[in-house]
């Protein structure tokens, strides 16, 4: 099958997967709901070496699991990434210290190719853009602010098609508490 028919196959079904869990009477058992926040993310890349902005959202599933969606902007190492995907995490509490997370980042991934290699690939008849799917482990710090609202720390570690480290810092703000 065409690689970027797969990617677009995958992309609807995060979306499906995605619009499903947002329906379902199972997220809003507790107080406040499915949806837990959101807000804007910055950070750093490794390979390609990148400076990366975004946002995520954070969805409760059932307790301690819940979905953390990114999407995020590359910029750097003569590439643009653009990605957008959830990470399934299960949290550990650590009282009024806030709670640490780990799990499994499946992201969609767009990649442009610019500057000298684009250049030299436009030049062979090579494409410079690709789509693909990445893999990721992802840890994480939640810190509960005075504000109410949270800071995140956030480390993903490359499993397959994916930068080979990323970290980045994050502003939540919580909703429906």
């Amino acid at each position: 099958m065409n690689r970027r028919f797969i990617s677009v196959l995958g992309a609807l079904a995060c979306v499906a997967v995605g619009a499903a869990a947002l329906s379902s009477d199972a997220l809003a058992q507790d107080e406040g709901g499915a949806f837990r926040g959101w807000g804007p993310t910055v950070g750093l890349s490794t390979s390609p070496d990148q400076f990366t902005v975004g946002a995520v959202a954070r969805f409760a599933l059932t307790s301690p699991i819940s979905i953390h969606a990114t999407a995020d902007l590359g910029f750097g190492d003569d590439q643009t990434l653009f990605g957008i995907g959830p990470s399934v995490v299960a949290s550990a509490p650590l009282g009024d210290a806030g709670s640490v997370y780990g799990g499994v980042h499946i992201a969609f991934q767009y990649i442009s190719i610019g500057g000298d290699v684009g250049d030299r690939l436009e030049e062979l008849g090579l494409d410079t853009s690709d789509t693909e799917f990445g893999v990721a482990f992802d840890l994480g710090y939640m810190y509960p602010m005075s504000s109410g609202n949270n800071l995140i720390f956030d480390a993903k570690v490359e499993l397959a098609d994916y930068p080979d480290f990323r970290a980045t810092i994050g502003y939540e703000i919580p909703v429906g508490r």
